[in-house]
């Protein structure tokens, strides 16, 4: 049997082919004819899609942007598309049959072919793309970082390695920017003055800044292997805790002022703030964290909170003088000199007897001096037990002694660019006096409780109504600290001493008390003018008010009508025996104290006559020996 041809149908879609044959006999003879028609569609089919995906796969390979080459078990090149003459600058006339190792620089071929063999057969045995970079040579000489993966593939019987060549230049000067950007924001990060921390998730934290790492002189790894709370003021560790454990179960943005222990072991006011960064799915993946230094601000804020609640207190008080009144040639002096001092930072010292309106004197120096603007810190020094004089005066911590339950500021530091002013300072303790004048010489001190040396800018005014200079003399007071205080003396003149005064002063009590005891004065008789001036007055101005709200509160008209206090011995004007100023207060509180039934606290007690504390009056009678008949 022979054929003798084959001729291909097509009809639309379908295509046969017919085989035609001839049948011969043993003669040699054609005895028959035949034919076979066989359905060739499927395969005309798939012929046309490998056709159709080989044009599609040469279309991939001149559109890669990275070199594809094949190669054989000998390395050379069978095949390199568009991108490989991009990538190196080779035509590909030049690459077809060449080794592959041309693609590499001289220095690195030998290194290269000997672990080629070995990375052939890993690739062989895996059957997958395995990627390793190496440095490519361009035509031109250049070198320049690639990354090379083979595919292992087997035809008629033979190896073949198709490699994949990707240009890392682009890449590696990418990465070589980010990395120089990280490195920047790196360095900025670490000069920046808040201190900075990452954390995963957990709250664990898993990067710091320098500062923060300078600031507490130890890694984070140490700080969390301690417990972070260690490095919270105890005071606010739970509040601290409390607020981040909020935050993480939450997930939301938090911050909180908290006090950081210092690598000198000193405490800083922080601000302290978190910021969680979420994925798509809302689930934190990230916190960002942040502290930042506001120990000025929160001083100042409590200062300003202590010089609030410090103005409340002194709203609160009655004050003896609504303002200097006087037109005398003795309060004229006087206003002269305050004139004269205010605008300087010169300690006063005020001398006078009581109820002469030291107080007031001491407000108008501060308020005509440049430290007008923050307010007057006073403190009487006879009001107060020895021993608790040290803590008014620099202020205390927490536990400095039995019953100091919390953190005392003193009225140095609440008086810090301000004025103090110092009453009675003659009944300072003797034992504190040397500390008072560490203060006036360099403005240095401590709390007590506290080894850390504070400082203050503070002027003093001081006022006495005792003689320091005598003091002095029997040791009941240092002289060094006299001096310092005696830098501008200003005599304050008693009552008797400006009788003038008296009338303008009557009327000026009358219209300040009017309002408090709801009465209105219209006129005061001259007869009643007249005693008031003929009267001693050994409680001086204070003495007087105390007489017109007495009278005023009697009064039933319009008219006020005062009948004077009894006038001690020599009281009349003209009149003086020789009797020293301490006499002169001892026979005062003597006839108060007779009025009261010897009565010293409470409303219609001596102390309340004669305008003074309870404690001071009992100071005071302590000092000249008054002591009550059996």
């Amino acid at each position: 049997m022979e054929f003798e041809e084959n001729t291909l149908y097509e009809d639309g879609p379908h295509a046969s082919i017919l085989e035609k044959f001839l049948m011969f006999d043993v003669h040699g003879k054609v005895y028959a004819v035949g034919s076979i028609v066989s359905d060739i569609t499927e395969r005309k089919r798939a012929e046309e899609a490998l056709v159709a995906s080989e044009e599609q796969f040469r279309r991939v390979l001149a559109a890669a942007t990275d070199a594809v080459v094949t190669i054989d078990e000998d390395l050379r090149i069978l095949f390199a598309n568009p991108a490989t003459t991009r990538i190196f600058g080779f035509d590909t006339g030049e690459l077809i049959g060449q080794p592959i190792t041309m693609l590499m620089p001289t220095s690195k071929r030998e290194r290269h072919a000997a672990g080629h063999a070995r990375y052939f057969e890993t690739v062989q045995q895996t059957m997958t793309r395995q990627a390793v970079e190496l440095v490519g040579l361009g035509k031109d000489g250049q070198e320049f970082p690639v990354e090379v993966s083979l595919v292992a593939v087997s035809r008629h019987g033979k190896r073949l390695f198709t490699g994949f060549i990707r240009d890392l230049r682009e890449r590696k000067h990418a990465e070589l920017l980010i990395r120089g950007s990280e490195e920047q924001l790196r360095l900025l990060i670490d000069r920046v003055p808040e201190l900075i921390w990452t954390a995963g998730p957990d709250g664990s934290i898993d990067y710091h800044n320098e500062r923060l790492l300078a600031y507490h002189g130890q890694p984070i790894e140490r700080i969390q292997r301690n417990g972070a709370a260690t490095i919270f003021h105890p005071d606010d560790r739970d509040r601290a805790a409390d607020t981040w454990r909020r935050a993480l179960a939450s997930g939301s943005d938090y911050e909180v002022e908290a006090r950081l222990l210092r690598a000198d072991g000193e405490y800083r006011w922080f601000l302290i703030r978190g910021l969680p960064l979420r994925c798509e799915d809302r689930h934190v993946v990230k916190w960002y964290g942040t502290c930042t230094d506001i120990e000025q601000a929160v001083r100042r804020r409590q200062q300003l909170q202590q010089e609030r609640d410090y103005l409340r207190r002194e709203v609160r008080k009655a004050h003896a003088f609504g303002k200097i009144v006087g037109q005398s040639e003795a309060i004229t002096e006087v206003l002269a000199q305050i004139e004269q001092v205010a605008r300087t930072a010169s300690a006063v010292l005020l001398i006078g007897e009581t109820g002469t309106g030291k107080e007031l004197l001491a407000h108008a120096i501060h308020n005509g001096s440049p430290r007008r603007e923050r307010p007057m810190v006073a403190l009487n020094c006879a009001a107060l037990p020895a021993a608790l004089m040290e803590s008014e005066l620099f202020g205390r911590e927490k536990g400095a002694y039995t019953g100091a339950l919390t953190r005392q500021v003193g009225r140095f530091e609440l008086a810090d660019n301000s004025t103090l002013f110092l009453d009675e300072v003659s009944e300072l303790p003797l034992e504190l006096q040397p500390k008072l004048l560490r203060v006036l010489q360099d403005g240095h001190f401590e709390r007590l409780g506290c080894g850390k040396t504070l400082t203050a800018n503070v002027r003093i005014i001081a006022a006495t109504n005792r003689d320091l200079a005598h003091l002095v003399k029997e040791g009941r007071f240092r002289d060094d600290l006299y001096y310092r205080l005696n830098v501008f003396p200003i005599r304050v003149p008693p009552l008797r001493e400006h009788r003038e005064d008296i009338p303008l002063l009557a009327w000026t009590f009358v219209k300040e008390l009017g309002p408090a005891v709801g009465k209105t004065i219209d006129s005061i008789p001259r007869q009643t003018l007249e005693a008031l001036m003929e009267y001693a007055w050994p409680g001086n101005v204070r003495e007087l008010r105390n007489v017109i709200e007495r009278a005023m509160i009697v009064c039933s008209g319009s008219t006020l009508s005062i009948d004077p206090p009894s006038k001690p011995a020599n009281a009349r004007v003209g009149v003086s025996a020789p009797i020293t100023l301490d006499e002169a207060q001892r026979q005062h509180i003597l006839l108060t104290l007779e009025k009261t039934g010897w009565r010293v606290g409470g409303k219609r007690g001596a102390a309340a006559l004669l305008g003074l504390k309870t404690s001071t009056l009992q100071s005071w009678m302590l000092r000249l020996g008054i002591v009550r008949p059996r």
